[in-house]
């Protein structure tokens, strides 16, 4: 993973450091900024069980593929209905026979 060290507009530039400190410049032409977030884990008896994912980053996404590629379920249910809720269950409808997505409210 890299770091985001200096962004340079005038010059279309981001200067990234990796894992090592090695830096280097990346040009663009367009520059998005998705800063994330964390995955909200409510405490839902059943969260920690095999099949039940939060997603946020790439090793959740390769977690959940292979989940799905060794057990092969035929059905999902992808509870949010926000960009990733809604991009997961787009590409689950590709994936499982059955996929359904939720928007539900859960106090904390």
């Amino acid at each position: 993973m890299k770091q985001m060290l200096v962004i340079g507009p005038d010059n279309k530039k981001v200067k990234v450091v990796d894992k090592n400190g090695c830096s280097t410049n990346v040009g663009y032409d367009r520059l998005g900024i998705a800063t994330g977030a964390v995955s909200v884990e409510p405490d839902i008896e059943g969260l920690q069980l095999p099949g039940v994912f939060t997603l946020r980053g790439m090793d959740d996404g390769s977690a959940m593929q292979n989940y799905i590629t060794k057990c092969n379920p035929k059905s999902a249910i992808v509870i949010g209905a926000g960009c990733i809720g809604m991009e997961m269950s787009d590409a689950l409808t590709y994936r499982v026979s059955k996929s359904r997505w939720l928007s539900i409210s859960i106090p904390f």
